[in-house]
C-alpha cells in the first residue's frame, strides 16, 4: 500500500479478533472485510486448518529456516495451484525476488489485462476465473499478515534462475502450504495422483455461488470486484461503507473482495443504492 493508502486502512478502531470475512473492533462494533488485505485473507481472518498447522510446527521448536520438508510441499502446492508452470522458486520477499531473477519490470496485476494483452510478469490471483498466463508469477500468497516469503513460479526451463531458494523458517512454509492447499482443493483441484504427478481439473469458481452485486458499481471476476465508476466518485462510496462498517479497497484501482455469507443487507449497502442520497 501507498502512505495515503495506509491513512486509510489506519482510521479502522482497534481489532480484538477477526473470524472469516468479519472484524470484531474493541469499541463492540462488527467490521465486514471486503479488503482482506488485498486478497491475502482470501480464505479469510484465521483460515481454518492454519491454525492447527502452526501449532504442530510450533511445538516442534524448529523456528530457524533450516532444510525442511515444507519448502518442496509448498512447492507442490503453488503448482497446483497455478498449473501450467514448470518450477518454483521461493524468496525471502518481494525485493529480493526481483533481484535474484534480474526483472525489470513489476508484475502486472491481471484484472488490468487486456484479453490481448501478453504479460512477462505477473502477480497471481488465486480463485480468478481463466487466470493468464506468464513468464513470471508473482502468487498473492492466501495468508493474512504474511510477507517473509514471496514465491515466483516460471514458466520455461529457459528461464529459471542459477540460485535455489531462500531459506524460510519451517513454520511460515507450513503454513503457506495449507492454505495454499485449502484454495486449491476450493477452486476443484485435485490431489497428488500416485505416481507423485500433480493433477486438476478446470477451475471451478465459476460454481461457486459469488452473491449477486451491482454491475453498474462493481465489475466481478471470480470474488474480485472491480470499481466501474469514475475514481472521484469511489472516495464518496469508500466513505459511505466505511460509515456503514464495511471496508473496501482503499483505492479504486485496486479490487475489493466478496465472498458467500455477506447478508442482503451488506450486499445492497455494497452495491451503491441509498449514495446519492447522502
Amino acid at each position: 500500500m501507498n502512505a495515503g493508502e495506509r491513512v486509510l486502512i489506519a482510521r479502522l478502531p482497534s481489532i480484538r479478533r477477526a473470524r472469516g470475512y468479519y472484524l470484531y473492533a474493541l469499541d463492540g462494533n462488527r467490521w465486514l472485510d471486503c479488503w482482506v488485505e488485498g486478497g491475502r485473507a482470501l480464505l479469510g481472518h484465521r483460515p481454518r486448518g492454519v491454525s492447527h498447522r502452526l501449532k504442530n510446527e510450533i511445538d516442534k521448536g524448529l523456528y530457524s529456516p533450516y532444510p525442511n520438508k515444507w519448502l518442496q510441499r509448498l512447492k507442490l502446492a503453488l503448482m497446483r495451484l497455478f498449473p501450467g508452470y514448470v518450477q518454483v522458486r521461493i524468496y525471502q520477499n518481494f525485493e529480493q525476488a526481483i533481484l535474484n531473477l534480474k526483472l525489470k519490470e513489476h508484475p502486472i496485476d491481471p484484472l488490468d489485462l487486456s484479453a490481448e494483452s501478453i504479460p512477462t510478469v505477473l502477480w497471481g490471483r488465486p480463485l480468478l476465473p481463466e487466470h493468464p498466463r506468464a513468464e513470471y508469477l508473482f502468487p498473492i500468497l492466501p495468508l493474512p499478515g504474511l510477507s517473509e516469503a514471496q514465491p515466483v513460479l516460471i514458466s520455461s526451463n529457459s528461464l529459471l534462475p542459477a540460485a535455489d531458494s531462500h531459506p524460510i523458517s519451517p513454520v511460515i512454509l507450513a503454513a503457506l502450504t495449507r492454505s495454499c492447499t485449502a484454495v486449491s482443493y476450493w477452486r476443484g483441484a485435485k490431489k497428488l495422483n500416485k505416481q507423485g504427478g500433480i493433477s486438476t481439473v478446470i477451475s471451478g469458481t465459476d460454481k461457486i455461488p459469488w452473491p449477486s452485486i451491482s454491475t453498474a458499481v462493481w465489475k466481478r471476476r471470480g470474488p474480485y470486484l472491480s470499481y466501474r465508476g469514475k475514481a472521484g466518485e469511489y472516495v464518496k462510496l469508500f466513505e459511505y461503507l466505511f460509515v456503514h462498517k464495511i471496508l473496501i479497497a482503499p483505492s479504486h484501482d485496486r479490487p475489493s473482495l466478496l465472498f458467500p455469507g455477506a447478508s442482503r443487507k451488506e450486499i445492497t449497502l455494497l452495491g451503491g443504492k441509498e449514495l446519492d442520497n447522502v
